[in-house]
């Protein structure tokens, strides 16, 4: 059993020892005097004893009962199950706020998320845990948590959760936040009266995703849907969408040398009513060493000087066209300062402050190396220098196009930013870890290596390597694909013969239309004029799916003009069939041999070659992105993220789920750079988190498109605090009232009806046990008292 009021229904049953202690007192009172006939009252007092101990008793017993019974009435007590009973009197709200990025947009000084706060606080003060009222709390921040549930009456805790409420960087998460309150409902049968989701929210374009639809766990229907209503302020928004370094590798040369530049897009999102005219945004660009004590700091990203001091920020412009939303701008920029041993450069992309600032900064880490070590295994050359052209085989032709100079074809050749070495494939990949030193492997002559030299190659790029692989011009049959496709675990489908190409060879598409990431972006523009003159004769034909773009097996960085694939890529984190996290497999499909094809001796060799390794190798190590809300990737080895701002937050890493390397213990909705750190201490990536742009939308909604996906919930939405947007019009549906289901009465009637039949039978009881009669009380003013007549009144005293 419950009450209702359960603080007056205490206070009553604690009445129930007056009439008792008012009949120990009246005992108490009455003294001893003695008189002539007072033995003869005595004699009759011991003769009635017994009938006036009971009558005394089941008087003193109907007077407890009639006070309980005003006590149990003004406390109104519920049977568990039973709540219906006083439905609309005790209320059980289930409080979704948004906190996602939308709420941090400020209006007129005052920031959404402090004023849904504050309008969420006078709901909670409308509230009485005495009455039976509970509240539970969800977060609409991506994604969705409960802060508080099931519900609870410790109203004290709700209000410190709700004072504590900040705008976080990840999307709107309404619809998860719903659910969680369904779901809570369906945990909880017996809450006392209808339970009501109430939803805070300015209900911005980046806060309702129409796409996907409010759901609840609850069959049964019963459930009152309340909501702020949509803001109707008109602000303007310019957000950072994503910052893509064209270069996933920056290469530094010798200490002491200058780095070379890094290409950068910074992609923004404008929203608001200045989108319907044409514009322009100013981005901010800089490069700096990322480091596990800090970190980039200000909106710019800029550090202080030493050796996390930046270049000068680089500015661009981002052009909107009328009606446009996305925009790109283009900036080099080159760091001064380097890391001190190899880790992460971090890219920051910046537009200037407007109404919403969360979403103004971008991040992006950048693998720096000093060089490249690139193993090309390969079976001896045979050509020297000045030998006949047709004496190269693809491993001299790629040693040329890595290092263009006359001594290439060395054992082992540096470079300023890459050092070639030449291994054997039948007796120099055989140990444990022989290709650990590389960053990059070009396999020329596949059909050497044995089952040990593909487990090394494997291995290799499971630790972050590229694997290039590419048909040998020596062999007619391969018989090689079988042990490759094997041991990076792909499901590709590859032809054992090459097919011969008549008239000529085919040519090479230019086209990069179907890349939203182009790896060869940075040839992009030179490509229809680089692959013009070259010709492709002898390809090996391979089928697979998810071609036209990243996902599925893999993506074809480069066709032939007929569509076939000729440059092929799987890993590093650019399709659901990656080696793994890290490392990539990149498969050409034809030779640079000249019995395959004339690339070797056109101008596309060199910057297709650096390019493939370059991009290759950065795509291997992995993009140590995410956007806030987001799981990210962690390294092998990790067991904790450490936040590089101030606050120093720590979280686990935690094994099991899909990813084999782990996971933090939750997700990150906060924006900046993190340290994944392994069990010594080691800082073994810089991962940047960056804010959602997506919530970051602001563009107004129309009442009655936001009624219309909160119905989803299953009621129709009363709208909180209707008059002050103004009264909401009959179509966009009835301003809530927390009262408006208080329909039962104060106190429980059939209770005050029982206390009233036991209130009757009390004074019936009194009157007949005090044996009172009028003849005995006329006789005795007459002739005085006998000996029964004074018996009676000793027994009605």
């Amino acid at each position: 059993m419950i009450f209702l009021n359960p603080i007056l229904a205490a206070v009553g049953l604690a009445c129930i020892a007056a009439p008792i202690l008012i009949h120990i007192l009246m005992r108490r009172r009455r003294r001893p005097v003695a008189w002539g006939a007072m033995k003869f009252l005595l004699e009759a007092y011991r003769r009635q004893r017994r009938r006036m101990n009971l009558e005394q008793i089941l008087l003193l017993a109907a007077r407890c009962l009639l006070v309980a019974l005003v006590a149990l009435a003004v406390g109104k007590p519920l049977i568990a199950g039973g709540a219906g009973v006083a439905a609309g009197t005790a209320r059980t709200v289930h409080l979704v706020i948004d906190q996602s990025i939308a709420s941090g947009a400020e209006v007129d000084g005052a920031v959404a998320v402090e004023r849904l706060r504050e309008a969420a606080l006078e709901l909670l003060d409308e509230l009485d845990p005495s009455r039976g009222d509970r509240i539970a709390i969800y977060s609409a921040a991506g994604p969705a948590s409960a802060l508080i549930s099931p519900p609870t009456a410790d109203f004290a805790s709700a209000r410190s959760v709700l004072r504590d409420l900040r705008a976080l960087d990840s999307a709107a998460d309404i619809p998860g936040a719903v659910r969680l309150a369904s779901e809570a409902m369906d945990e909880s049968r017996d809450e006392a009266g209808q339970p009501i989701i109430a939803v805070f929210s300015e209900f911005r374009g980046g806060s309702v995703d129409a796409e996907r639809a409010i759901e609840m766990a609850r069959a049964d229907g019963g459930v009152r849907v309340a909501a702020t209503r949509p803001a109707a302020a008109v602000i303007g928004n310019v957000g950072v969408v994503s910052v893509e370094p064209l270069r996933a590798v920056v290469l530094g040369g010798a200490e002491g040398s200058a780095v070379e530049p890094i290409p950068v897009r910074v992609t923004v999102r404008r929203s608001g009513p200045g989108v319907r005219e044409a514009g322009e945004a100013t981005v901010t660009v800089t490069a700096e060493a990322g480091n596990a004590a800090g970190g980039p700091t200000g909106a710019g990203g800029v550090a202080g000087g030493g050796a996390g001091a930046a270049e000068t920020p680089i500015t661009a412009r981002a052009v909107f066209a009328p009606g446009q939303e996305v925009a790109s701008a283009l900036a080099l920029v080159q760091p001064r300062a380097l890391p001190q041993a190899g880790g992460s450069l971090i890219v920051t992309g910046a537009v200037g402050g407007d109404a919403l600032s969360n979403d103004n900064v971008s991040r992006a880490p950048v693998e720096f190396r000093r060089r490249l070590e690139v193993a090309v295994i390969a079976a001896e050359t045979t050509a020297r220098p000045g030998s006949a052209i047709d004496a190269y085989s693809a491993a001299d032709w790629f040693s040329l196009a890595l290092t263009p100079r006359a001594d290439a074809l060395s054992f082992r050749r540096t470079a300023t930013d890459i050092r070639i070495s030449r291994l054997d494939p039948r007796r120099d990949i055989e140990g444990a870890g022989a290709l650990a030193p590389y960053d990059a492997a070009i396999v020329t002559r596949p059909d050497l290596l044995n089952a040990g030299g593909w487990e090394q190659l494997a291995d290799a790029a499971a630790r972050g390597a590229l694997v290039m692989v590419v048909p040998p011009a020596e062999v007619e049959t391969h018989l090689w694909t079988d042990a490759m496709l094997a041991a990076f675990e792909v499901s590709w489908t590859i032809a054992r013969d090459a097919e011969e190409i008549a008239g000529g060879g085919a040519e090479i598409s230019a086209d990069r239309s179907a890349f939203s990431d182009d790896p060869l972006a940075l040839i992009g523009p030179e490509l229809v004029e680089l692959v013009r003159p070259a010709r492709v004769s002898r390809i090996l034909p391979v089928q697979m799916s998810g071609l036209e773009g990243s996902g599925g097996e893999g993506e074809a960085w480069l066709r032939l003009a007929d569509g076939r694939p000729l440059v092929i890529a799987t890993g590093g984190g650019n399709s659901s069939a990656a080696v793994s996290d890290r490392g990539a497999l990149v498969l050409l499909t034809t030779s640079p041999a000249l019995s395959w094809s004339d690339i070797a001796t056109k101008p596309l060799m060199v910057p297709l070659t650096q390019e493939l390794i370059r991009q290759g190798v950065g795509r291997a190590v992995g993009t140590r992105k995410a956007t806030a809300g987001e799981i990210p990737v962690m390294p092998d080895g990790a067991v904790e993220l450490v936040s590089l701002s101030g606050a120093g937050e720590i979280l686990r890493v935690v094994r099991g789920g899909t990813a084999a390397a782990g996971q933090p213990e939750s997700a990150i909705q906060r924006s900046g750079l993190w340290a994944a750190r392994s069990g010594d201490g080691r800082t073994l990536a810089t991962i940047a988190v960056n804010p959602d742009a997506a919530g970051g939308v602001v563009n107004t909604l129309d009442t009655a498109e936001v009624a219309s996906w909160l119905s989803g919930a299953g009621a129709e939405v009363e709208w909180i605090d209707a008059d002050a947007g103004g009264s909401p019009s009959a179509a966009e549906g009835p301003a809530f009232d927390l009262r408006r289901s208080d329909d039962a009465p104060t106190l429980s009637l059939p209770l005050l009806i029982a206390a009233l039949v036991v209130g009757l039978i009390e004074v019936v009881l009194a009157k007949v046990f005090s044996h009172a009669r009028l003849e005995d009380a006329a006789a005795g003013g007459a002739g005085g008292s006998g000996a029964a007549g004074g018996a009676g009144q000793e027994a009605a005293a």
